[in-house]
């Protein structure tokens, strides 16, 4: 007899496929398994013996492979991104047959290359974005990136008056306020609400720093912001 396999051995990593094969009645595979068909987890070297029923057999030797990987990378037309211009481009190797699915690191999805998101640039620190790419081969990769949060206008007026609207100061982001006698009025990533030891502080101008996080690591801005009530 003469044995064949109804495809070729390839397979996607982390992934199996089931082979069948055709030529005899019976079958012994080289992990002990028996029938005509077997399931393969991993690359390597394999081995079936058919037999027929008039006691005839044949030897199948055959190697599975790992298709090769597109080795897919996001690209975007920026890594940093600030309240003012929070929209990014991501895409990533044009590849045809592929599927693109995108997680921005806030909750959003969405498939396809080329795809425009914008964000609530509300914090500071970074958004990992994971890229889920099926190959050509059917075959799943992932890629990640890291786009940066920043701040590029420093805002100088500040309203904590209870009315809802501007009350709380930069919340998210890692924030120092100072008075004009270099005292520590704030520190943390809360927002500062105007107030030192609990109480209200008076109308006036105050001394800010605002650590940012960028691609090149971390960088403090500051400023000054005039209390308004």
């Amino acid at each position: 007899p003469v044995l064949r396999l109804d495809k070729p051995a390839k397979l996607c990593k982390n992934d199996s496929v089931k082979l069948f094969v055709t030529g005899a009645d019976f079958y012994d595979w080289s992990d002990g398994s028996k029938g005509d068909s077997i399931v393969i987890n991993l690359a390597g070297d394999y081995q079936v013996t058919g037999t027929t029923k008039n006691g005839c057999t044949a030897v199948l030797n055959f190697t599975a492979t790992y298709y090769d990987n597109v080795n897919y990378s996001i690209i975007t037309d920026k890594e940093d991104i600030t309240p003012e211009d929070p929209t990014v481009k991501f895409w990533s190797q044009e590849i045809s047959l592929s599927k693109y699915l995108w997680d921005f690191g806030d909750g959003n999805t969405d498939y396809g290359n080329y795809i425009y998101h914008s964000y609530d640039v509300n914090r500071g620190g970074y958004i990992e974005v994971l890229l889920t790419a099926t190959n050509p081969n059917g075959c799943i990769e992932t890629a990640t990136k890291k786009i940066w949060m920043s701040l590029s206008a420093m805002p100088n007026t500040f309203t904590p008056n209870g009315d809802g609207n501007n009350d709380v100061f930069l919340k998210g982001w890692n924030l120092q306020v100072y008075n004009s006698n270099g005292v520590l009025l704030y520190e943390g990533t809360d927002g500062w609400n105007g107030t030192y030891n609990g109480k209200p502080v008076s109308s006036d101008t105050y001394y800010y720093v605002v650590v940012v996080y960028t691609p090149k690591g971390s960088e403090s801005k500051a400023n000054f912001v005039t209390i308004v009530r």
